[in-house]
């Protein structure tokens, strides 16, 4: 999908998302806090540049 999206750097960015994932997912089983995932998540979206994007969402949806 990155790669589709004419992203040179697709397969680097695709793997440092896994691994937020992956790491996301083991903290909060091992903690018992899902801010781990959320947290991950955040970062995800930065990676990805959505971040803007995702918090005017958020503004609107709240706005509701």
């Amino acid at each position: 999908m990155l790669a589709q999206e004419g992203r040179g750097d697709a397969e680097e960015l695709a793997r440092g998302i896994m691994l937020l994932l992956d790491g996301g997912i083991v903290l909060t089983l091992t903690h018992r806090d899902p801010a781990y995932a959320r947290s991950a998540g955040t970062a995800a979206r930065r990676l990805l540049g959505c971040e803007r994007a995702h918090s005017e969402l958020r503004i609107v949806s709240s706005s509701r």
